[in-house]
């Protein structure tokens, strides 16, 4: 089972994912796509990931930004379980980032 990460942890924990904040018992962070295509295909990406892993963030899309927001609703906080997927978002994003 999962627990919920004290904040102190989290904050430590965010030092291995870059930019992201915490805040509210979620993490989140805002990325900047090349184009408006470029964001619809990352969160198609984020979306097969998420399904795939059946841990699901908020995303909001405005243009060429993209923020994404997660948490552990089931234990009112971060988890391992987020931090791995913030991992993986960021692995994402440089991929598609940097595809042609």
């Amino acid at each position: 089972m999962t627990t919920a990460l004290a904040p102190a942890e989290v904050r430590t924990a965010l030092e291995a994912v870059k930019n992201w904040k915490y805040k509210s018992n979620e993490i989140s962070k805002s990325y900047k796509l090349s184009s408006f295509k470029k964001s619809i295909e990352f969160v198609t990406r984020i979306a097969e990931h998420s399904e795939e892993v059946d841990h699901h963030p908020d995303i909001t899309i405005r243009y060429t930004t993209v923020v994404l927001s997660i948490t552990t609703h089931s234990e009112s906080g971060v988890t391992e379980k987020d931090l791995d997927w913030a991992s993986a978002a960021d692995t994402i994003y440089k991929e598609v980032s940097e595809k042609r």
